[in-house]
């Protein structure tokens, strides 16, 4: 695995211009992914600066001392509410756990978001693996979790990536019906408390 430094994107704001940020962004390419690949490039500033997600940048550590600036990979989270309203008591109960106060009246219930998660296509698994950048999600989550409360986590992903990846990291549908967009909503229950730093 090579070594890494994982910056927020606004550090990286509060020193440099919004421009300048945005140039060395655009550095980085995922063919697979193109609406991952957009988000950098185009719409994560924006997320950042009016507070709608903050995004994470792994950064490759060698070339950054030779002050070459590559995004190795990156994820981006934010709060969000998802929609029970049509599950049925029995879901309810295996998705939100049988402790929930209120659980078979609440309409939505409260989750972070990881609106995205990928690697460059100039990196491998082995360079940067997506198990690695997945916990570095995590214990940042941890730290809001102390806060502000939290167990449940969601992402919207294709089959494939749900197949490749995410189920094999304890990820699992909300429903079998796929979104407007063609992907899956996938969730996680985790208990951010034991979760140790690697």
């Amino acid at each position: 695995m090579k070594d890494y430094l994982l910056f927020s994107l606004s550090e990286l704001l509060d020193e440099y211009e919004e421009g300048e940020v945005n140039e060395k962004l655009k550095k980085f390419k995922c063919d697979k992914e193109k609406d991952l690949e957009s988000f950098l490039h185009y719409s994560a500033c924006a997320y950042e600066l009016n507070g709608l997600g903050r995004t994470f940048l792994f950064l490759d550590q060698e070339l950054l001392k030779q002050d070459d600036f590559v995004v190795m990979g990156f994820f981006t989270i934010a709060q969000t509410s998802y929609d029970i309203s049509e599950m049925s008591k029995k879901k309810r109960r295996k998705v939100l756990g049988s402790s929930v106060p209120g659980r078979d009246s609440l309409n939505s219930f409260p989750a972070f978001l990881i609106g995205q998660l990928g690697r460059s296509d100039y990196y491998t698994s082995h360079d940067i693996p997506g198990y690695k950048m997945l916990h570095e999600c995590y214990l940042r989550l941890k730290e809001v979790s102390k806060m502000i409360g939290g167990k449940h986590v969601i992402l919207e992903c294709r089959e494939c990536m749900f197949e490749k990846f995410y189920k094999n990291q304890g990820f699992k549908k909300i429903t079998n019906e796929l979104s407007s967009k063609g992907l899956y909503t996938l969730y996680i229950k985790i208990e951010f408390s034991e979760l140790l730093p690697e």
